[in-house]
C-alpha cells in the first residue's frame, strides 16, 4: 500500500494481472512523482524497461513514419543494386582476381625461402617420383630428394580402373584408407552394384537408369571428377538391376501381366528367367541370406588377409578365425 498521507492526490489503477505480474498505471502530481515511485519500489514495483517520452499515439505514430521511411530507403537500395546488375561479371572477377592473389601469397608466407632460394616439400606416389626428378632437374637448377612418408596423416592418392573408381566416393563417405591399408574399391564398387540390382531388380527401371546416366556421360564429357565417377557407378548400377529384372522377371512391377488383362483381355505373362520373387519369398529370402554371408565374410577375408601380412597372427585367428 501506498502511504497516502505524504502524497496529496494520486489515483491507481490496475491493467494487468498475468501469471502473478500485476501491472498498473499511476497518476499523481508531477511535484511528487519521485516520492510515489520510491513508495512503489519499497513495495517490490518497478518501472517498465522501456519507456517512450511521447504520448502512446504519438509514438505509435513515430513508428508508422520510421517503417514507411526504412521501405522507402530499402527500395531505393534495392533499385540502386538493380542499376549494377550489369557489372555482376566484373564484380565477380575482380573477386576471384584478388581471392587468387590472396591464397598466392598466403603460399609464399608459408615457404621457407631467401633472397635466392626456396624450399618446398609434398606428397607424390611412389611410382610417380622417377618422372617427377626428370621433368623438374631438366628444367630447374634444383636439388631433388625423395624418401618414404612417415606418420599416419599422409594424404590419400585412390588409384583404380574405371570401374573401381566409380565407387570411390562411397569409400570417402565412410573414410579412405590409412598408409598401408589396401584400398578396397573395386571389391566394395563390385558388391554395391550387385546389391543394389538385387533390391531393385527391375529390367525397364534399370534400363532407364542406365540410359539416362549414359547419356549424361556422353553430353558432359568435362563435368567434375568427383560427379563423372557417381554417374558411372548409377549406370553400372542399372545394368545390374537391369540383368536381376531379367532373372527374377520384373518389368515395372507386374505392368505387363495387369496391362495385358484389363486392356487387351489376353494374359501375357514374360517368365522369369531363374524365377519369381513374389511366387517363391522364401527362396528369395535363402537366397539373400546366401549373399549377405558372402557379402560379410568377403570383408572379414580382407581384413585376415591384412592382419596375416602384418604378421598379426593372433589378431588374425581371435578377430577373423573365430567367427
Amino acid at each position: 500500500a501506498v502511504d497516502a498521507p505524504q502524497l496529496e492526490a494520486f489515483d491507481i489503477q490496475e491493467i494487468s494481472n498475468d501469471a502473478g505480474k500485476l501491472s498498473l498505471v499511476v497518476v499523481c502530481l508531477k511535484t511528487q512523482a519521485q516520492e510515489m515511485e520510491e513508495a512503489l519500489r519499497m513495495q517490490g514495483f518497478a518501472r517498465p524497461a522501456q519507456l517512450v517520452s511521447e504520448v502512446p499515439a504519438q509514438e505509435l505514430e513515430n513508428l508508422k513514419n520510421e517503417v514507411v521511411r526504412i521501405q522507402e530507403e530499402s527500395e531505393q537500395i534495392r533499385e540502386q543494386i538493380r542499376d549494377l546488375h550489369d557489372r555482376k561479371n566484373s564484380l565477380q572477377l575482380v573477386s576471384d582476381y584478388f581471392r587468387i592473389r590472396a591464397q598466392k601469397y598466403e603460399v609464399l608466407g608459408q615457404l621457407r625461402q631467401s633472397e635466392s632460394t626456396f624450399f618446398v616439400t609434398g606428397y607424390l606416389p611412389k611410382k610417380q617420383v622417377p618422372a617427377m626428378e626428370k621433368r623438374l632437374t631438366e628444367k630447374y637448377d634444383i636439388v631433388f630428394e625423395a624418401e618414404d612418408a612417415d606418420g599416419e596423416n599422409v594424404p590419400v592418392a585412390l588409384q583404380n580402373s574405371r570401374f573401381g573408381a566409380a565407387g570411390e566416393g562411397v569409400l570417402a563417405a565412410f573414410g579412405l584408407p590409412g598408409k598401408g591399408e589396401i584400398d578396397p574399391s573395386t571389391i566394395m564398387t563390385a558388391c554395391y552394384v550387385f546389391l543394389f540390382g538385387l533390391m531393385l531388380s527391375d529390367a525397364a527401371y534399370g534400363l532407364i537408369v542406365f540410359a539416362v546416366c549414359l547419356g549424361v556421360l556422353l553430353k558432359f564429357p568435362r563435368m567434375e571428377s568427383g560427379m563423372q565417377k557417381s554417374i558411372r557407378l548409377f549406370m553400372y548400377c542399372g545394368l545390374s538391376t537391369l540383368f536381376w529384372g531379367v532373372m527374377f522377371g520384373g518389368y515395372f512391377g507386374d505392368f505387363i501381366d495387369v496391362f495385358s488383362r484389363v486392356y487387351l483381355h489376353k494374359p501375357v505373362t514374360v517368365k522369369p528367367v531363374w524365377f519369381a520373387p513374389l511366387n517363391e519369398p522364401m527362396r528369395l529370402l535363402v537366397f539373400s541370406m546366401l549373399f549377405g554371408l558372402i557379402h560379410m565374410f568377403l570383408g572379414m577375408g580382407l581384413k585376415g588377409y591384412m592382419l596375416i601380412r602384418d604378421r598379426k597372427y593372433l589378431d588374425f585367428f581371435c578377430d577373423v578365425v573365430l567367427w
